[in-house]
């Protein structure tokens, strides 16, 4: 909010914002602080898009992250990506070949056993 000394230069600057208010503008309706967060605000999303090749609107961004935050209560937006991404398992495609060789490899390990204890697993011969 501004302040002025003389009324006229008050009148002066309410005149002002309604002919820009007229014309459509939302601009006068920010403060100074309001207007460069949202430009920081757009200009992140600009560097997110080019990262990514994914757009998002400063209104979807902004509507996406207040739901999140919303719904996690205490909990932080970084802290329950953490917990998503810890649990989530990439599965890398393998041949069948390489499935059995990797399924024996690991059954073999279960067939040694340290000094007097009984192997978990016993070896099977083939005949």
């Amino acid at each position: 909010m501004n302040s002025y000394a003389a009324y006229s230069e008050a009148k002066t600057a309410a005149e002002t914002l309604v002919r820009e208010i007229a014309k459509g503008s939302l601009v006068s309706a920010l403060t100074s602080t309001q207007a460069a967060d949202a430009l920081a605000a757009l200009q992140r999303l600009d560097t997110l898009h080019r990262d990514t090749g994914r757009k998002f609107p400063l209104l979807v961004a902004v509507s996406e992250f207040a739901e999140a935050i919303k719904r996690l209560h205490a909990h932080t937006l970084a802290e329950a990506v953490d917990g998503f991404l810890s649990s989530v398992v990439t599965i890398k495609r393998v041949t069948l070949q390489q499935a059995i060789e990797q399924f024996i490899a690991f059954r073999n390990g279960k067939t040694v056993a340290a000094e007097g204890r009984r192997p978990r697993v016993v070896a099977r011969t083939r005949l």
